[in-house]
């Protein structure tokens, strides 16, 4: 899915110290290969072609192919962020897709230090599951389901964000899969995190039957399914994960 004309950014939290890279928000300190330096020490606005040419100076046999692999590892550790164009992604996805492929953008990782700025990376998330859900409210006659349906979504993952109040986190988007990512906290504070994100939809449902009874409720009163160990929040509230 990466092509030599994307751009690179570290991702938010992230710094090269010398020869290790510091993931201030995991408080992770990783040790970073000769390889790996060069291309995080120039990461920051290049492109995968540029990245390619350092590479091929270096040493490399194909720069730019080593230089896409490489670049496809360090987004799914979450270390760089890797900038598609829109009109770029949607006809990667379309040429995948005559070939049956489904094509998955680059992980995207986003400051959250800022509540408001979680809420603005979730709305664009909730407002496709809103559209998707169309179908099914047209189908049942309660023209509010995309609105639950999308607000639960955004609901959910601010929760969790705010009950990460004072600890180091990062929103990550993983296509329409949004998640907050944090370092190892103790078991009760885990707990609590784990928990925030469902209770928060499954709240609002009950308040919102208790004046509008209506079928609408639904999508947001399933979030608590979240809380049981078939969903990783509840996983991870039980020490599971």
């Amino acid at each position: 899915m990466i092509e030599p004309e994307d751009r690179l950014e570290l991702a938010p939290g992230v710094v090269l110290d010398g020869g290790t890279v510091v993931d201030r928000v995991c408080g992770a300190r990783i040790p970073a290969n000769e390889t790996a330096a060069l291309v995080l020490a120039h990461a920051n606005g290049a492109t995968v072609a540029e990245l390619g040419e350092l590479l091929a100076r270096a040493g490399a046999h194909d720069g730019v192919r080593d230089a896409r692999a490489f670049c496809a590892h360090l987004n799914r550790l979450l270390l760089v962020n890797v900038h598609v164009g829109r009109g770029a992604l949607l006809r990667r996805r379309l040429a995948g897709a005559r070939f049956g492929m489904f094509l998955r953008p680059p992980l995207r990782r986003i400051d959250a230090r800022s509540t408001l700025r979680v809420l603005c990376a979730l709305v664009p998330v909730g407002a496709v599951f809103a559209l998707l859900s169309l179908p099914l409210a047209i189908l049942a006659g309660v023209w509010t389901i995309p609105l639950t349906v999308g607000g639960g979504i955004v609901l959910h993952e601010l929760a969790h964000a705010v009950a990460l109040y004072g600890v180091p986190r990062a929103l990550v988007l993983d296509g329409l899969r949004p998640s907050v990512l944090h370092p190892q906290l103790g078991a009760v504070r885990t707990i609590a995190v784990a928990a925030a994100g469902p209770l928060a939809p499954s709240l609002a449902a009950l308040g919102l039957a208790a004046v509008i009874p209506s079928a609408a409720c639904a999508p947001l009163a399933a979030h608590a399914l979240a809380l049981t160990v078939l969903a990783p929040d509840g996983r991870n509230a039980c020490g599971l994960s």
